[in-house]
């Protein structure tokens, strides 16, 4: 192991923002933890649906200054955009019931429906007075796959065309849902019937949301995009991918969506990111899916064995020695589009999933169809199309394969016997998490790329969704980009994750921050002479001896430090 050659890599002083953090923000993902902190609004019996598809539960309402946000159970599982029996909400935002539509005791000025999947404005003499598509309300909901509760959000100040006045321009609004049988009978509301909601705004703005820094936190993470390119749109679009793919600088690229040889994806990628020594992108193609890499390729194959039906380009990428101590195995994925959940095309996925399961077991098998060395990262990322059921993204993370006759019993994929780690990136300065939107589809955006990695032998230090409309005209200028590169692409946008590599390079990040500072040098002070100023925390002689021991003497000594602080600052009475 190159171990004072992976210590000189992992130096540097650059701050490393990672991810939202707890900003109090709502940031609409599926994930519910940002809502601990507002209280449930209604409270609906469960089982007083009276056979609407969808009986709700609990309902949560709040607002920052962008958006209202609306989450609500419907103690079933299934696709929100595709339920079969309707659900709408309804916002009184005049608080006036001689106004809008009425039902349930309101007068409904603005409704979201579903599974139509638009909104419109309304009157008291027409239901649907003005329609209101998602990409005018800058509304998405999540998860986009099948869930039994979900969040919603609506851009405050979208116009009521009749009106001429933002949906959400006054000081709040009554609120109700209702669901209907599949025959469209309303027999499910919540609030109940003869009770009216009222929310009031909330005036406080929500914490800034700090935008990640485009740039590695440290040279030394090895940097992967996987970008579904839209129909060819490498080729098609050459002029736009270059511009962001520069901006992005990535090691390795997998692409979905590309029909082309792999020889015809690295001349173009030769021509944008041409490599420094001469030598040439390396490629591999299988059915559309691409892994494009700066560095060699071995273990190629388009699909495992037994088969997901469906073809996918892997290899092992040969990183070199004297920047890593292992290779990294990669996956570009593309599963069966569309569909809902119980569907034919879920079951294509399925299967998909259930393969790799089975494939991930075989390269940690000695003696296998290929056989990775022990510990060697795997990375599996793409476009997974989950909109219909959840089980094809657990049985990948977890192991757990359904058709057990094909593809073998589960089998944790991590090599600890663990399960993967989901990335799932935010948007780089933006408040959302979805990968695809389409203003012409009636399907509201959603995450539908994912990245999945072992983590036990890796560790993410940074990950997002790329979105150039979410840069600043400074950030633009920059790195070189036009605000509407993103949406002229593709309609998916790309997955940018910098990777830690290695016992070499994960050896002095004492703090575990993916970055070696001076909070790293003083556990490492503290580690040959004692707490700085004589005070603080002593790590244990293990710990010590697992992160500093740099000339492998099996002693942590002031060879160590003095090796640590020429390394760190140039000298050691010029550390900083």
């Amino acid at each position: 192991m190159m171990r004072l050659m992976g210590l000189v890599l992992v130096v540097g002083l650059s701050s490393c923002v990672t991810s939202a953090g707890d900003s109090g923000r709502i940031i609409v993902d599926g994930v519910f933890d940002d809502w601990l902190h507002v209280a449930v609004a209604i409270d609906d019996p469960v089982g007083d649906g009276g056979g609407s598809f969808a009986d709700i539960g609990s309902v949560w309402i709040t607002n920052d200054e962008e958006y209202v946000y609306v989450r609500f159970e419907i103690n079933v599982e299934m696709n929100l955009q595709t339920i079969p029996g309707p659900v709408r909400v309804y916002f009184d935002v005049d608080q006036d019931a001689s106004t809008g539509w009425s039902v349930g005791g309101i007068g409904s000025d603005f409704v979201f429906m579903y599974p139509e999947r638009f909104g419109a404005e309304q009157t008291a003499d027409d239901f649907n007075a003005a329609p209101l598509g998602h990409a005018y309300l800058d509304h998405y909901s999540g998860p986009t796959y099948a869930d039994d509760e979900f969040e919603l959000r609506f851009l405050r100040s979208a116009v009521l065309p009749i009106r001429g006045e933002p949906v959400f321009g006054g000081d709040g609004f009554d609120f109700l849902i209702e669901a209907q049988t599949t025959g469209g009978v309303a027999t499910e509301f919540a609030p109940d019937a003869g009770t009216v909601f009222s929310y009031t705004m909330t005036d406080e703005p929500a914490a800034p949301l700090e935008a990640i820094e485009i740039e590695r936190c440290n040279a030394g993470h090895l940097r992967v995009v996987t970008w579904n390119v839209l129909n060819n749109g490498l080729f098609l679009r050459t002029d736009i991918f270059d511009r962001m793919l520069s901006a992005l600088d990535p090691d390795v690229v997998l692409f979905q969506e590309l029909n082309a040889t792999g020889g015809q994806v690295a001349v173009v990628m030769n021509a944008i990111l041409p490599i420094e020594d001469g030598a040439d992108w390396q490629a591999n193609s299988a059915n559309g899916r691409v892994i494009c890499s700066r560095y060699p390729l071995s273990l190629r194959r388009n699909d495992t064995t037994p088969s997901t039906n469906r073809g996918q380009a892997m290899a092992l990428v040969d990183l070199p020695d004297d920047r890593f101590d292992r290779d990294v195995y990669v996956i570009s994925a593309h599963m069966k589009c569309c569909g809902s959940i119980g569907g034919s095309e879920d079951f294509r996925r399925q299967q998909q999933a259930d393969a790799n399961v089975n494939w991930f077991r075989d390269l940690r098998t000695e003696g296998g169809q290929e056989t990775l060395a022990v510990g060697t990262p795997i990375l599996i990322a793409g476009d997974y199309n989950l909109v219909g059921g959840v089980q094809p993204l657990r049985t990948l993370l977890t192991g757990d394969v359904l058709d057990e006759a094909t593809y073998g019993a589960d089998s944790a994929p991590d090599w600890d016997g663990s399960g993967m780690l989901d990335v799932f990136p935010r948007h780089q300065a933006g408040p959302a998490t979805y990968t695809w939107r389409s203003p012409g589809s009636s399907f509201a955006p959603g995450r539908l790329d994912f990245v999945l990695t072992t983590d036990s032998v890796t560790r993410v230090a940074k990950s997002f969704v790329f979105n150039t409309a979410d840069l600043t005209a400074a950030e633009l200028a920059t790195y070189g980009v036009l605000a509407l590169d993103s949406e002229r692409a593709s309609d998916h946008l790309p997955i940018v994750v910098d990777l830690v590599i290695g016992e070499a390079m994960l050896m002095a990040d004492a703090d575990g921050d993916d970055d070696v500072d001076l909070s790293d040098y003083d556990s490492f002070q503290a580690c040959v002479t004692g707490p700085v100023g004589g005070v603080g925390f002593v790590p244990p002689t293990r710990m010590c001896a697992s992160l500093f021991d740099a000339d492998l003497d099996e002693d942590i000594d002031l060879v160590n430090l003095g090796l640590f602080q020429a390394v760190f600052g140039g000298g050691i009475c010029d550390l900083p």
